[in-house]
């Protein structure tokens, strides 16, 4: 492929956005049925379908909180905070 503009600032947006979640802390405290992983923040791959001019998809390059059970995932925390997970399919109108 040649690297173009768009493809080296989508670089350089992966790599912030690697920067920023491997910094944080995230872990999910009190599952005594969970293996208590010390941080569950890993880089992620930016995995392009086609074209790069749709943007990619991220993958979890190691243990994420993408690939724990919905139950474990509402007890993540982000830096000791508590997150909570929108259901933005229930902001829009069912056809």
């Amino acid at each position: 492929y040649k690297r173009t503009r768009v493809i080296e600032r989508q670089d350089r947006k992966t790599e912030d956005f690697n920067e920023a979640i491997t910094a944080a802390a995230i872990n999910h405290p009190g599952q005594s049925n969970i293996v208590d992983l010390p941080n569950l923040a890993c880089p992620m791959a930016r995995i392009y379908n086609k074209t790069f001019g749709r943007g990619g998809r991220f993958y979890p390059m190691g243990t994420s909180w993408q690939n724990i059970k919905a139950k474990a995932r509402r007890t993540l925390q982000i830096d000791g905070e508590p997150v909570v997970e929108l259901d933005f399919d229930g902001m829009h109108i069912a056809m």
